[in-house]
């Protein structure tokens, strides 16, 4: 067995053993207190973005609601148009075969002029003025 004087220098060394334990444990609890109440403020910050930030997604959502719509929109207008040029495209066709019609008759035109001409100026040979 041990002497009192053993027993008494163990439960000493395990008592200055206990006292650094539970100095160390406080520490921890008071380490983990103050994480605890900054991690609150913080929720407490996340919840108040949070708020913010549902009413900019609702904003986006409206946004591309309307920019959905002015795509439809765009679509039928672009229909429209292609539409439109097509039609410019045949106008600009037939113009072009009317423009070379119009050169042909010209050209006819301007061989009867010249066929014309001599027998206007046998004629003419016979006129006093």
């Amino acid at each position: 067995m041990m002497n009192p004087r053993e027993f008494r220098n163990a439960l000493l060394l395990l008592s200055f053993g206990f006292g650094i334990l539970a100095i160390f444990g406080f520490f921890l609890v008071k380490s983990l207190t103050t994480d605890i109440n900054s991690m609150s403020k913080s929720m407490s910050q996340v919840t108040d973005y949070m708020g913010v930030m549902t009413g900019d997604v609702h904003s986006m959502d409206r946004n591309v609601r309307i920019m959905t719509e002015n795509t439809g929109l765009m679509t039928e207008h672009v229909g429209t148009m292609t539409q439109s040029v097509n039609d410019m495209s045949r106008s600009v066709n037939t113009i072009g075969i009317n423009t070379h019609v119009m050169a042909v008759s010209v050209q006819n035109m301007e061989r009867d002029m010249k066929q014309f001409t001599r027998p206007a100026s046998f004629i003419r040979s016979f006129m006093p003025f």
